[in-house]
């Protein structure tokens, strides 16, 4: 019976001078010194500067713990402010801290405030303290001795931990990327949790209650995003021999451009398992549903989730959903679009491939994504559409001040894409093609779509455009070869001045923050040459056959353009020189039986305004072909006045001052006969003799 005494006597010693030994320490206990320590300690091995400002407690029964209060962090080599905090608290029970085990009440952190940086050069201002520890120690292996299984001391030593709960709040934490100059920031950051117990023994991790809300705004060079962030998990058990757990939830809103932008999306990962190094879930489900302005987009995608933590990769196979976009100017106001494909994606490698299948009014979609490089991203693509009507999808062409709306090419800022585009048959913008393929590259802050090909209005189309974002600049240059013009100029620009099929080569260039300032600031060369063709909105021939009224009475006529009435030629040819949006031509060259016509003139492209005279010559006068009406203009050069907005001009023949040169035509005309004809008498004369 003396046994236990001795050993309760004995305890109750061992107790006694634990209690004496942490008196003195608490009664001994010099924080401004610890603080000294401290900050001396952290500078040596970290280059940073730590400032404890407020107050340090211990306390040691009958939990180990630490009190801190408002605290910064520098950056390396600087006095920039890293991380701060306004206070902190943590305690561990004692005894369990005797067989190994860390049970601790609420761990406590208020005021947490980190800022992140991404330099220029690609490294960031958390790198030193990234910089991975040493492998263990091995255990059983001394010098001369060479015993054990090789485990390291972590492995040989599990760690059990027990926590009542996390309780992070007020926290902040801001990204900062200056490559893109652009600001990330996450404020009123709170984290709670209920219980959390931790055995790395038997590989078991078990979380009650974990809560995570953050809100902010994203700063992209200028463009303001607020947002609102909130992770869900009630419950989440995760072990080799049972996994699971209630629905993990994230939901994230975005408002942007005055509440013009919106997104809510939420994604839901449910039946999560784990096996060895690997987690899978029967279901990772997203929702998503944004608003731009008076456009609606929204989707649903769901997928089995496979991972492998050991390569740090995932799988998303047998993705299925649905796409669908809102807009009340569209023909049939929404647009739905099936979805079904794959994602995979390597961590470790940075590398990610998507595999994605849609169809359109029966028409085949098939788009195929492999990233390269995710960080900084670089990816090539395949895009292959069977057929589609673009124009059919979008608001109808409305004559509005659109023109003027912005443009910024700045999304193209540092970018890596590379891909093809192979379309079948294409209407975009009214404009009609067929085995549309283009190449596409996005390196450097530019696009160029080169080369891209299409057969289109009974011809054939080649060319190259690239865009800039450094100024908002475009080149583009095409050659079209046996075009029929008239029905392409009417699609493509509304306008019905010119019929024939040819060749046309452009070769432009402008910049500009709207469609309106990229017409006025246009510039480069074009070159036109038709055959068999027309000039819509007047029939000059029938117009000058009527001339001779008012050719003496020296009166001018003007008539607006009519859709019915065209100068036919049989070819016709003009190059010309464009500079700040306006196209100016001098080699208007056309042929017809029955006219020549030249001309000179400046087609006002920023302004959609055309002022171009042509001189129309009569250099035949065929009875059959009404010629002989146009006997009394033969040897004059016509003046026709072509004025006025490009979508309807004016036609001004120009007879005031032609009556003299008429009458002298005619005199000329009668002394040339007469001296032909005196010719032939005389040449009668000598052969007679």
């Amino acid at each position: 019976m003396k046994t236990p005494k001795l050993i309760a006597i004995a305890g109750g010693a061992v107790l006694l001078v634990i209690v004496v030994l942490m008196g003195v320490l608490l009664a001994s206990f010099d924080a401004a010194r610890l603080k000294s320590e401290l900050t001396a300690a952290v500078q040596e091995q970290t280059g940073r500067k730590l400032k404890i400002d407020g107050d340090l407690s211990l306390s040691f029964w009958p939990n180990v713990g630490v009190k801190i209060g408002r605290t910064t962090l520098s950056e390396r080599d600087g006095d920039a402010s890293f991380a701060s905090l306004n206070s902190a608290r943590v305690s561990v029970a004692v005894l369990p801290l005797l067989s190994k085990q860390v049970v601790a009440k609420t761990v406590e952190i208020s005021g947490l405030d980190v800022t992140v940086i991404k330099r220029r050069d690609g490294t960031h201002n958390i790198d030193d303290l990234m910089i991975g520890k040493p492998p263990g120690k091995k255990v059983g292996v001394t010098e001369g001795h060479p015993r054990g299984t090789g485990e390291t001391a972590q492995s040989a030593t599990p760690l059990v931990v027990a926590i009542a709960g996390i309780n992070i709040s007020d926290a902040a934490l801001t990204w900062r990327d200056e490559r893109s100059d652009s600001t990330l920031k996450v404020a009123d950051l709170d984290l709670t949790t209920g219980n959390i117990a931790l055995d790395t023994g038997r590989r078991m991790l078990n979380v009650a209650g974990l809560t995570l809300i953050a809100q902010g705004n994203a700063d992209a060079v200028g463009n303001a995003e607020s947002f609102v962030l909130r992770l869900d998990a009630p419950s989440l058990t995760l072990s080799p021999e049972r996994s699971g757990g209630q629905a993990v939830t994230l939901t994230v809103r975005l408002d942007g451009g005055g509440g013009r932008r919106t997104v809510n999306a939420t994604l839901e990962l449910t039946g999560l398992a784990l096996q060895a190094e690997a987690i899978s879930a029967n279901e990772l489900a997203l929702t998503f549903d944004a608003h731009l302005a008076t456009t609606a987009v929204k989707a649903r995608l769901a997928a089995p989730l496979s991972v492998n933590l050991a390569k740090q990769a995932f799988a998303i196979e047998n993705l299925a959903g649905q796409l669908t976009i809102v807009h009340p100017d569209m023909p049939m106001k929404s647009l739905k679009l099936p979805l079904t494909g794959s994602l995979h994606a390597n961590l470790t490698k940075a590398t990610a491939a998507l595999s994605l299948d849609s169809r359109l009014d029966d028409s085949p979609i098939a788009l195929r994504i492999d990233a390269a490089d995710l960080a900084p991203l670089s990816l090539a693509f395949d895009l292959a559409i069977d057929q589609i009507n673009v124009d059919r999808y979008l608001p109808a062409r409305k004559n509005t001040k659109a023109a003027s709306d912005k443009l910024d090419f700045s999304a193209l800022r540092g970018l890596d894409v590379r891909g093809t585009v192979k379309v079948g048959a294409l209407q975009a913008s009214q404009v009609k093609m067929q085995d549309v393929r283009m190449q596409v590259k996005v390196a450097d802050d530019r696009l160029d779509i080169a080369p891209h090909s299409a057969k289109l209005y009974g011809g054939s189309l080649v060319g190259a455009l690239s865009v800039e974002a450094d100024g908002n600049r475009v080149h583009l240059k095409q050659t079209l070869t046996g075009v029929q013009i008239q029905p392409l100029l009417n699609d493509l620009a509304n306008t019905d001045l010119l019929a024939g099929r040819g060749n046309i080569a452009l070769d432009v260039t402008t910049r500009g923050g709207s469609v309106d300032e990229m017409k006025k600031a246009l510039a480069g060369t074009a070159k036109i040459a038709l055959k068999d063709g027309a000039i819509k909105g007047i029939n000059l021939a029938q117009r000058l056959r009527e001339l001779k009224g008012k050719l003496a009475g020296r009166q001018d006529t003007v008539e607006p353009a009519s859709a019915d009435r065209q100068t036919d030629f049989s070819e016709l040819t003009a190059s010309f020189r464009i500079a700040d949006g306006v196209a100016h031509n001098n080699d208007l060259r056309a042929k017809s039986p029955l006219l020549r016509l030249s001309g000179a003139g400046d087609i006002d492209i920023g302004n959609n305004r055309i002022d171009y005279l042509a001189k129309a010559s009569v250099v035949a006068t065929s009875r059959g072909q009404g010629g002989s009406d146009l006997a009394h203009l033969k040897g004059l050069a016509i003046p026709v006045h072509l004025h006025g907005p490009l979508d309807s001009p004016a036609w001004n023949i120009e007879v005031a001052g032609l009556a003299g040169g008429a009458v002298k035509a005619r005199v000329e005309e009668t002394r040339q006969q007469a001296a032909d004809k005196l010719k032939g008498s005389l040449k009668g004369l000598l052969q007679n003799r």
